[in-house]
């Protein structure tokens, strides 16, 4: 049982490492794998490796004000695997909001999964996804040349 409360607690610091633009604290909670995979909304976050979802955390930290990234902890879902070393990590009710200039975004109910592995006495994500149902939005991201239909 400590374990799923470590892992609750992990994704407790993601979302407040988000909110708080808290690059350092990100750092910390990602593995340094070259297979990290973190696949979110859109074409153009679909990311292999730390310096790819950093460089990703980055942009979004630049062309967004106002950010807040929640999960309802009543739908967050966690199993332990491995005897205590891994852990599958679900919810269907992250919330993500921001203002990008004058656009406000507003986006619940993302589904989020993911999968953390304890490495020296501490969790880490090694694999994350994020999903929307019946939403698509275009967003554009300065920087990487691209617009992306998040679906």
């Amino acid at each position: 049982m400590a374990a799923i409360a470590d892992v609750c607690e992990l994704v407790a610091r993601f979302t407040g490492a988000l909110t708080d633009y808290d690059m350092e604290g990100l750092r910390a909670l990602f593995a340094r794998d070259a297979d990290l995979l973190f696949y979110g909304t859109q074409a153009n976050l679909h990311l292999r490796g730390w310096p790819a979802l950093e460089s990703a955390f980055m942009r979004q930290f630049d062309a967004l004000a106002e950010l807040r990234v929640s999960i309802d902890p009543d739908t967050l879902v966690v199993l332990e695997l491995a005897g205590g070393r891994a852990a599958c990590v679900g919810s269907p009710s992250l919330r993500f909001q921001a203002r990008a200039g004058e656009k406000v975004l507003d986006h619940r109910n993302i589904r989020v999964t993911a999968v953390a592995e304890h490495r020296d006495e501490a969790w880490v994500f090694v694999q994350m996804h994020w999903s929307t149902a019946g939403q698509e939005v275009v967003v554009e991201q300065e920087g990487d040349g691209s617009t992306a239909a998040e679906a």
